[in-house]
């Protein structure tokens, strides 16, 4: 969960169902959560559009990497929250606001990439 706003901020869920197709819509249930509750989140990965990713999609086999993400995200939180209100102006170019997305996605994955390359 890399949504900064998000109750449930920096949590792993398991994935149940992901709409990539056409809506990005992403169904979790988180654990430790009310049993069948089930989080409907954006994933972010339309390239034409500027909604920002709630969530980073990690195949199991990459559990080392969204380890990684999840332990240097409270460190960015606060950069991640000056970033939200950029890419949702509508007053903002789309070319604007894509780039200030694809800035979101890029400072949640090189946090990934740095506490790997601290091991």
């Amino acid at each position: 969960m890399v949504d900064p706003e998000h109750p449930r901020f920096g949590q792993i869920a398991e994935i149940t169902d992901h709409d990539w197709l056409e809506s990005g819509d992403v169904y979790l249930v988180f654990p430790g959560g009310p049993s069948g509750e089930e989080a409907v989140l954006k994933d972010g990965l339309m390239s034409n559009e500027p909604t920002l990713p709630q969530v980073l999609i990690f195949k199991r086999s990459e559990s080392e990497k969204a380890l990684a993400v999840q332990r240097g995200l409270s460190e960015i939180r606060w950069s991640l929250r000056e970033i939200c209100p950029v890419a949702g102006n509508p007053k903002l170019s789309l070319a604007f606001r894509l780039a200030a997305k694809e800035e979101f996605r890029k400072l949640c994955l090189e946090k990934q990439a740095n506490k790997s390359d601290a091991r």
